[in-house]
């Protein structure tokens, strides 16, 4: 290409700073890549956690040389089939850090990790650097496709930092979060989002600063108080605000079964459904007592079985689930749900 006339003779040096920056592969760098497919489908969230585990289980001493984007690809530094060209089947025994049932019988899921053969990441740069008008890079798509799983894979297995659709992340905790306070229970956070792309004689990353709306952490009395006093009042906007909103509920604890400790707290999450409502149990023998829409634990009643008829009668029926431990009701009667909870301390 011929230089452009008079370059720099003339106006004012302007400096611009722009949003990539170059990325340098080394000499002779080559990466195997593998397919990752799965027998069931999961949602993102458990796929993340299955693909994390056949990494832990039949991949610990390889981790060092292995990204993934804990959904469908996995790249290598080394061959982890050992030369096997045929694909391998691997038992994954899934356990879930939330989940309610024993982790001593673990579901088992089945991965196949399919080779997808053997890609030359300095084959592309030597291709963009080149000046004969012949040369060709046939798999320019999936080694552009490798080096975005390498960069990401850092932040995807972080759990300080949530992966969004593409390649959009968000700090959540630590030192990168950058929350900004929107009032009425939301926060603004602050992320990125980036992209491998070749260029002239090279390979460039680019980032985009990106936004996310969601709540703000902390317990959901405040986010309720904070919605109330600075949206609305109306218990009805409230419901929509809450929800399939999903929150750790604290109303009392559980533990590992072998281990007492306090890491062993197994977390419980909830979604939230709606509000209480006075048509709520309506098909119940006896229907909970709610006197208004979105009537709080102090006014919402259930009826609470007798433990000791529950005994007599070999009945298991209690609709909340439990009961007290104490003998103060006859046959059963109607108790607050803050009564309930704190009778039970």
């Amino acid at each position: 290409m011929p230089k452009r006339p008079g370059f720099g003779s003339r106006g004012a040096e302007t400096l611009l700073y722009t949003n990539c920056f170059q990325l340098s592969a080394p000499t002779e760098c080559e990466v195997f890549r593998y397919n990752l497919e799965t027998e069931q489908s999961h949602g993102t969230r458990k796929l993340r956690r299955i693909i994390g585990l056949l990494l832990n289980e039949h991949f610990t001493e390889a981790r060092e040389h292995i990204a993934s984007d804990l959904s469908s690809t996995l790249v290598s530094l080394i061959d982890l089939l050992q030369g096997d060209s045929t694909p391998h089947v691997f038992d994954v025994h899934y356990t879930d850090e939330f989940t309610h049932g024993d982790p001593r019988t673990p579901s088992v899921y089945r991965v196949r990790v399919i080779p997808t053969g053997k890609i030359s990441i300095s084959s592309l740069a030597e291709y963009l650097s080149s000046t004969n008008p012949s040369d060709v890079c046939h798999n320019k798509a999936e080694i552009l496709h490798a080096l975005t799983v390498i960069l990401g894979h850092y932040s995807r297995a972080s759990s300080d930092i949530v992966p969004m659709d593409g390649n959009k992340r968000f700090a959540v905790s630590g030192s990168l979060a950058e929350p900004f306070n929107l009032g009425a229970g939301l926060e603004a956070l602050r992320g990125f989002s980036f992209s491998v792309r070749a260029a002239t004689a090279r390979l460039l990353v680019g980032c985009q600063v990106e936004y996310s709306l969601c709540f703000r952490a902390g317990g959901l009395p405040k986010i309720i108080s904070a919605y109330r006093r600075e949206a609305s009042p109306s218990s009805v906007r409230l419901e929509r605000f809450l929800r399939r909103v999903q929150v750790e509920v604290t109303h009392y604890r559980r533990q590992r079964e072998d281990d007492s400790s306090e890491s062993s707290h197994i977390p419980r999450f909830k979604v939230i459904a709606g509000l209480a409502s006075p048509s709520d149990g309506r098909i119940l023998p006896h229907p909970p007592i709610v006197p208004r829409h979105g009537s709080g634990p102090r006014e919402v009643q259930f009826w609470l079985q007798d433990p000791v008829q529950n005994v007599d009668d070999n009945s298991s029926d209690v609709e909340m689930g439990e009961v007290f431990e104490s003998s103060g009701y006859d046959n059963g009667r109607y108790v607050t749900v803050e009564d309930y909870f704190v009778r039970r301390k």
